[in-house]
């Protein structure tokens, strides 16, 4: 994988609270969306555990809920930057890959800036992070640290790793273990968001690690994300021209 130019993508947060229901999320009437712009990824963090009648009071959304939530905001996002309206903006499925967002072809689309626009999700309890790049194939990947079902796995990080990242992340990630298990933790974070969004990127299913994929990711480019804490996620893209 290439590095990126520079240092960190800056995520924009958005207090997104828990609507009471899926079609009164209008976040889009009431936030200026990010203009997009080729050439550069434009990030958002939903967090859907904000009170909606600021009582502090924080309702849970299902994962289900949060997935189509966010979904939503997306279509809001991609309607405004190509000019369409709402329901125009459609999702393909393709069982254990990511999902496709296309502009119905009856549309009249000659008012979108640009041409097609990368788009990926990805969530953890309570929050939704979605990504898009302008004329680019797209992955994001989001890790919570503080995920209890990680945290009990951390003895079993170092085979996790070997599995699915490699003998260089693998390496790195024993390094951070004899600095303890939150060195191990962050670093194991920092490997896997990178490994995941070249997955995504190059729109294949979660696999385990082996050289040709390794050779297929160095096509992407790959950039950390500025995430509060306890928060890591990473961005990867390449150019539809540039395959794998």
């Amino acid at each position: 994988m290439h590095a990126a130019p520079q240092d960190c993508i800056q995520v924009q947060h958005v207090q997104a609270g828990r609507w009471p229901a899926l079609d009164d999320v209008s976040l889009g009437q009431a936030h200026h969306w990010p203009h997009l712009q080729r050439g550069r990824t434009t990030a958002l963090l939903l967090d859907w555990r904000a009170s909606p009648d600021g009582t502090g009071r924080i309702d849970r959304m299902t994962r289900d809920q949060q997935r189509l939530a966010a979904r939503r905001v997306l279509r809001q996002v991609l309607a405004a930057h190509l000019k369409v309206a709402l329901d125009a903006i459609v999702m393909a499925r393709q069982p254990g890959l990511a999902p496709q967002w296309h502009v119905r072809s009856t549309e009249n689309v000659t008012g979108a800036a640009m041409g097609p626009v990368g788009v990926s999700l990805s969530h953890e309890e309570g929050i939704s992070l979605i990504a898009l790049r302008p004329e680019a194939e797209l992955g994001v990947d989001l890790f919570d640290l503080f995920n209890p079902s990680r945290v009990q796995a951390w003895p079993d990080t170092l085979d996790v790793a070997t599995l699915y990242l490699g003998p260089e992340a693998t390496r790195r990630c024993a390094d951070a273990a004899g600095l303890g298990d939150t060195q191990l933790a962050r670093q194991f974070g920092v490997e896997w968001t990178r490994h995941e969004a070249a997955i995504k990127c190059l729109g294949h299913a979660l696999r385990e690690w082996h050289p040709a994929l390794a050779a297929q990711a160095e096509s992407c480019v790959i950039q950390s994300l500025a995430l509060p804490e306890p928060w890591l996620g990473a961005a990867a893209w390449r150019n539809p021209s540039n395959p794998p």
